[in-house]
């Protein structure tokens, strides 16, 4: 018996009970736990206890939809064009798109509604099909203790600096624009903090972190080390460090500290630089940031690591010291001989 049957069979059969002689009390209670499955003690109790309220009849409200066909096509729209995104990303992309989504397609305010709406666990289970359908897996994770251990040693741990041009820190952030994001790669030197290779792009592939290795090695060849970014691990990064003779680290799982220079970098371009902007288009990223990297970061940006000089300025005084102490060394050679 349902739980509706049972509350209407106990109040038909209470008043009975109440007025049966003990010889019909005894049959009524054989017959009210035999139909419900109530224990015997429990039964008693409940036919000797006070009168079974009047209670309204409860109608369930049962839950509308509150979307339809075309609010689910413009969503997949949406995550297709935005780049795969996950559903938390997605939801809150939505917002951001809406200037893109007016301009595509022909919304309706009550569709707009609609699409604000939606939950990110229902845009999970509606984009389960089309995430089946485009075959990959959408979210890369760079699993720590077994990517590409064997041949990626960490070498930053006790490494000694003197000098540039010995140890390289690489390091990925994102940048938030109006309707997606930008991903910027950066690889400073770690003895003069100076960014020696940039890139900057819509997506966050093997391709960025190629591009800022590619901008480096222009003017310098140090070893390397890097983030723990599956971008960084890829073979085809890889193989460009290898082509180019450097030597290869990664830094230890879940510790910042052996990337920590590029950590602080990613941290001043945010407090400096993003922050104080407002990015609406990627055209706008790409006038400010590589402004920001040049002509104030690398130029006039002050360090106190470095005795508070900038990077540029910084490099130009250990190369007059470094020419100077050799010339000294080839005095005091010719004045032995």
């Amino acid at each position: 018996m349902s739980r509706k049957a049972i509350r209407e069979y106990f109040k038909a059969i209470f008043a009975r009970y109440r007025d049966a002689s003990k010889e019909i009390k005894h049959i009524i209670l054989n017959e009210f736990c035999s139909n419900t499955r109530y224990n015997r003690k429990y039964a008693i109790r409940k036919l000797n206890g006070p009168t079974p309220a009047k209670t309204n009849t409860i109608h369930r409200r049962r839950r509308k939809h509150t979307y339809g066909p075309e609010v689910l096509s413009i969503l997949s729209a949406v995550w297709e064009a935005a780049g795969y995104p996950c559903s938390a990303r997605l939801k809150a992309l939505i917002k951001l798109w809406l200037p893109w989504i007016w301009k595509q397609f022909r919304l309706k305010q009550q569709v707009g509604q609609q699409l604000l709406s939606i939950s990110a666990h229902k845009m999970d289970r509606r984009l389960k099909d089309k995430k089946a359908q485009v075959g990959r897996r959408m979210y890369g994770r760079t699993k720590p203790g077994t990517l590409l251990k064997h041949h990626i040693p960490i070498l930053m741990k006790d490494a000694k600096i003197t000098g540039v041009n010995q140890v390289w820190v690489a390091d990925i952030t994102y940048i938030r624009i109006l309707t997606a994001f930008v991903y910027l790669a950066v690889i400073l030197d770690v003895f003069s903090r100076k960014v020696v290779g940039w890139a900057l792009s819509r997506r966050i592939d093997t391709e960025l972190t190629r591009a800022a290795l590619r901008m480096a090695i222009e003017t310098r060849r140090p070893p390397e080390g890097c983030d723990r970014g599956v971008q960084y691990a890829a073979h085809d990064y890889v193989d460009d460090l290898n082509a180019a003779s450097f030597l290869i680290s990664m830094s230890r799982k879940g510790n910042p500290y052996d990337n920590a220079q590029a950590e602080s970098f990613m941290k001043t371009l945010k407090n400096e630089e993003v922050y104080l902007w407002d990015y609406k288009t990627f055209n706008d990223v790409k006038k400010r940031i590589p402004y920001f990297i040049e002509e104030v970061y690398n130029e006039k940006r002050l360090h106190s690591a470095l005795g508070y000089c900038p990077p540029n300025e910084y490099e130009s005084l250990v190369a007059r010291n470094n020419k100077r102490n050799r010339q000294n060394q080839l005095t005091s050679e010719v004045l032995c001989v």
